[in-house]
């Protein structure tokens, strides 16, 4: 039922809210109609969410069990705040400058390296004093050179996962973003 009134919300282009109780389905529910109607009508829709950990349900699980059943492929991408990247100028800087409190860490660091290809920094089992750390070590818009930076081309996190977000039909982001997203598109 839920499927079939976000589907009719999108044909409609209506505003719908609907609640359903954990492990009923709601997921698949909205992302169906989602995602069929960004590769028919060729427009992103973007997918809100609360929490980290749904967006990475979305992605990891979710949005594979759809793409097998209906046998198509579409885009899907997370988009989180800058601050959820490592940002590469700050640590070709930083990791030279390692101290004893810090060792460990920038060796892992550089090991996830060589293996991540998002930068992003919940693929790692961070706690304590690390995440302290990782604010050193983050993107973020007051430290950001953009064009000026030599790894803003090629090699900067933000940036590839913003470029990939443009091609995306279905872009999950939380609530946060999407607000920043509709106030500087007048939305």
């Amino acid at each position: 039922k839920m499927s079939e009134l976000v589907t009719t919300a999108f044909n409609k282009k209506q505003a719908l809210l609907a609640e359903a109780g954990t492990g009923t389905g709601k997921s698949l529910a909205y992302l169906l109609p989602a995602a069929l109607w960004a590769k028919g009508s060729k427009q992103q829709v973007l997918i809100s969410t609360n929490t980290i950990n749904l967006q990475e349900q979305l992605l990891n699980k979710d949005i594979p069990l759809l793409r097998q059943q209906l046998g198509e492929n579409f885009g899907a991408v997370v988009l989180k705040g800058r601050s959820n990247y490592l940002c590469l100028r700050k640590w070709q800087t930083l990791r030279h400058q390692a101290g004893i409190d810090t060792l460990a860490l920038y060796l892992r660091l550089a090991h996830w390296l060589r293996l991540s290809s998002t930068g992003d920094f919940s693929e790692l089992n961070l706690w304590g004093q690390e995440l302290e750390h990782m604010q050193e070590l983050n993107a973020t818009s007051e430290t950001c050179v953009n064009f000026n930076c030599k790894m803003q081309r090629s090699h900067c996190f933000v940036s590839k996962i913003r470029k990939q977000a443009q091609q995306a039909d279905l872009l999950i982001l939380n609530h946060s973003l999407l607000v920043t997203a509709a106030q500087l598109t007048g939305g």
